[in-house]
């Protein structure tokens, strides 16, 4: 499929094809897929779909301990509900 796994961490993936970057990034049984493109992100989508069973569960929410929440000026990223799970 074109990917190269990252230097820095081993469970992530680029595709650069032109202007357009793909990132995916596998944790156990969870796939997180990005990129600059939307419609190269569903094409990768769609590709893996007719080779794999996939549940797509979109927007992200939490992902190994760490929740993402999109505002109007960005990504805002926190560990609260990790902490606060440790806790109790």
């Amino acid at each position: 499929m074109g990917f190269v796994g990252s230097k820095s961490d081993t469970s992530l993936f680029l595709r650069r094809l032109g202007t357009d970057l793909l990132l995916v990034l596998i944790y156990v049984d969870d796939i997180i897929i990005t990129g600059n493109n939307s419609r190269s992100v569903t094409r990768l989508i769609q590709e893996l779909g007719r080779e794999f069973s996939l549940k797509i569960f979109s927007p992200l929410h939490y992902f190994s301990g760490m929740e993402y929440h999109r505002t109007p000026s960005g990504l805002f990223l926190s560990q609260q509900k990790y902490i606060c799970d440790l806790l109790l």
